[in-house]
């Protein structure tokens, strides 16, 4: 797999968490040294911004920067790729994918917690780069599942044709996390067609760390009626995944929606958007 595997992480807070949530791809090189994290543009109702913050113990967080709406050209690599917005190491050591045991707030990514479109579509999910690029890229991370879905909701995973059965899905990813460590990382981006970049270094408060925010999903998800299926993130996938044939195509089926039925209690957290992750996916196809 293009993800180098990872057993255990680092002692100690990283010095940025990144959380992806929504419509995106991230995509490691084949070698597994940065990942590329493609950014769905044509998704029905959702909605693109970045915010990154300076987490801190005991007081409210400080923003250091936002965006809003699709990135912008920043830069295009020698094999034609067009980044719009990076996060780098000087000295990188590459793209990891936990695959130790679960501890508080990170979950491996193994299948099917994370979707991994190349493994449900193998040799198929070449990106429609115009729907996706400018991309995100990273080249030095841990990348692991942050977030499950709400407790209560159950689905599975059937052929979108014909309904068969795939897997039950209990407690899948709804936000991919990626760590990275080390002293100084590199924020660069394009604002209003003004190049904007700075470090992230770890000279801040004890304690501290940085979170860098990703959002592609609708601004508010509401509970469908009882019988009714929520939105089809999946088929926002195969918009720009144009290799994939139609009968070989997934939908995530819920089974058990909380909420839908008044005589069942709505556990929490029940914060509408994340009810139905707009989940970010990745691919190690090569």
């Amino acid at each position: 797999m293009p993800f180098q595997p990872k057993f255990a992480l680092p002692a100690g807070l990283p010095l940025v968490k990144v959380l992806f949530n929504g419509l995106m791809i991230a995509k490691p090189n084949a070698a597994g040294t940065e990942c590329d994290v493609f950014v769905h543009k044509t998704g029905t109702d959702h909605d693109f911004s970045i915010e990154i913050r300076l987490k801190q113990p005991n007081k409210a967080d400080e923003i250091v920067m936002r965006h809003q709406g699709s990135l912008q050209l920043l830069q295009q690599t020698q094999d034609g790729r067009k980044i719009g917005f990076i996060l780098t190491k000087d000295s990188p050591q590459g793209v990891f994918e936990y695959v130790g045991a679960a501890i508080p707030e990170i979950d491996p990514i193994s299948f099917p917690r994370v979707f991994d479109m190349n493994r449900l579509h193998f040799g198929k999910t070449a990106v429609d780069r115009p729907s996706a690029e400018p991309s995100i890229l990273i080249n030095d991370a841990t990348f692991y599942c942050a977030a499950k879905t709400v407790p209560g909701l159950e689905a599975e995973l059937r052929n979108a044709t014909t309904g068969a059965l795939i897997t039950p899905l209990r407690e899948f990813c709804s936000i991919l996390g990626a760590n990275i460590y080390g002293t100084s990382v590199n924020v660069a981006w394009r604002e209003k067609g003004q190049v904007q970049s700075f470090p992230l270094t770890n000279d801040i408060p004890a304690g501290a760390y940085y979170e860098a925010y990703f959002v592609n999903d609708p601004p508010f998800v509401p509970r469908p009626p009882a019988g009714q299926q929520p939105h089809d993130e999946l088929g926002e996938y195969y918009k720009i995944l144009p290799n994939v044939p139609a009968g070989e195509k997934l939908v995530v089926f819920y089974t058990k929606i909380p909420g839908q039925n008044p005589a069942v209690a709505v556990p929490p957290p029940d914060k509408g958007s994340a009810r139905f992750p707009c989940m970010t996916v990745i691919d190690t196809g090569v």
